[in-house]
């Protein structure tokens, strides 16, 4: 039987919202050891990085304004420090994981799926084909990072919403990544 990776099916994002949904219940069907949390948010963190990378070229061939663009390009470099702080504060952890850390960690990655967000309420793309690629990427992303914050524990002061996304090894991540992208906009579609 050929069965993807966690991992492959990540790298394989550009796919559509779909592809990191699958993603992130494939994590939770292989499990997540909390001994490997670490390495899956030290591996995780860098694709979504990426991404943003990748959700930035679209963006500059949309035909939005300047002002648009710079206003998307100021919360992607927010994006990406926010994703590099996560992943230091991850390997900070590997030291001397406390409560302060996992709280810092979760604080860092919620500001993440908070600035995609507003990167896809800020879209203005006419091509409709475009538009749907980057809503989709941009979905992807948010997965990832859902599935980085499933894995990782929830400090012990988290509330009950987060501390639910770590039951049954973040099997509910996806349905929290839908739910931040869909009821942005839509909140009584949400799942």
């Amino acid at each position: 039987m050929n069965t993807m990776t966690r991992r492959q099916m990540i790298q394989t994002g550009g796919k559509g919202l779909a592809i990191g949904i699958t993603g992130a219940t494939l994590m939770s069907i292989q499990g997540c050891n909390p001994s490997t949390w670490i390495d899956i948010a030290l591996a995780d963190l860098p694709t979504a990085n990426k991404m943003v990378i990748s959700i930035l070229s679209f963006v500059q061939g949309s035909g939005m304004s300047a002002a648009e663009i710079t206003k998307i390009n100021q919360i992607a470099d927010d994006i990406t420090t926010e994703l590099n702080l996560a992943k230091t504060l991850v390997v900070e952890s590997q030291v001397s994981a406390n409560a302060t850390l996992l709280a810092k960690i979760d604080a860092v990655l919620v500001l993440a799926e908070n600035n995609f967000n507003a990167i896809l309420a800020g879209l203005h793309i006419t091509d409709a084909v475009l538009a749907a690629t980057v809503s989709a990427a941009i979905g992807v992303a948010i997965t990832v990072i859902v599935a980085v914050q499933a894995a990782v524990p929830p400090p012990p002061a988290a509330t009950a919403a987060r501390k639910s996304l770590q039951k049954n090894a973040g099997a509910n991540a996806a349905a929290t990544a839908f739910n931040l992208v869909v009821t942005a906009h839509y909140p009584e579609k949400g799942i």
